[in-house]
């Protein structure tokens, strides 16, 4: 039996945007805003890039806390 779980892609967006925002060294604050859109941008290209290839995401391992 195969478990499929269904995730909203905006929400996943956006939590690793803010997650890996807080994550940018200080030297580099100036940046963030750019480092954003660029994230954000990233993570639509790869995600169209998957369904051209017609491939579809699965994890090896669940999600721990």
């Amino acid at each position: 039996m195969e478990f499929r779980q269904v995730i909203d892609l905006m929400r996943l967006k956006e939590e690793f945007i803010r997650e890996n925002l807080e994550l940018i060294p200080r030297e580099f604050q100036p940046y963030a805003a750019a480092w954003k859109v660029s994230a954000a941008h990233f993570v639509d290209l790869f995600l169209e890039y998957l369904d051209r290839q017609g491939l579809e995401i699965s994890f090896k391992h669940g999600f721990s806390d």
